[in-house]
């Protein structure tokens, strides 16, 4: 996450504080606060949720090679016959898997990118409630 963004964000606002008013400075604090809880919850809920349907596409995932290799090797015999059939489906399985892995990688980051981009204006329209410059 962006610790160091908000932080470095938080340090200059302290600066400028000196500047402005007792209660405008509190004010500020604590929306500050508040954005910078919503920002931790929204992620820590995205987290989970990718984490969750890896979780459910890596089993996936097993069940199907698990499926193939009872379809194509049950025993000795049929796992030679079907050696190279058995090859190229699982290595189909494994590609599939992958892309929808990644595919759900690239949904995260830019949800991530979302949430981040979403505090950083919500962090400027305070600044400019306040009259607080960066």
């Amino acid at each position: 996450m962006k610790v160091l963004t908000t932080t470095i964000l938080f340090f200059i606002s302290l600066s400028v504080f000196s500047q402005t008013n007792k209660m405008a400075l509190l004010k500020f604090k604590k929306e500050y606060n508040v954005l910078e809880y919503r920002l931790k919850t929204k992620s820590t809920a995205l987290n989970h949720s990718t984490t969750k349907e890896n979780e459910k596409l890596s089993f996936e995932m097993k069940q199907e090679l698990i499926d193939l290799e009872t379809k194509y090797g049950s025993n000795e015999i049929k796992l030679y016959i079907n050696k190279n059939k058995y090859a190229e489906a699982v290595n189909k399985t494994l590609l599939k898997y992958e892309l929808l892995i990644n595919e759900i990688k690239a949904k995260h980051q830019i949800e991530l990118a979302k949430i981040e981009s979403d505090f950083q204006n919500e962090i400027g329209k305070l600044q400019l409630k306040y009259k607080i410059a960066q």
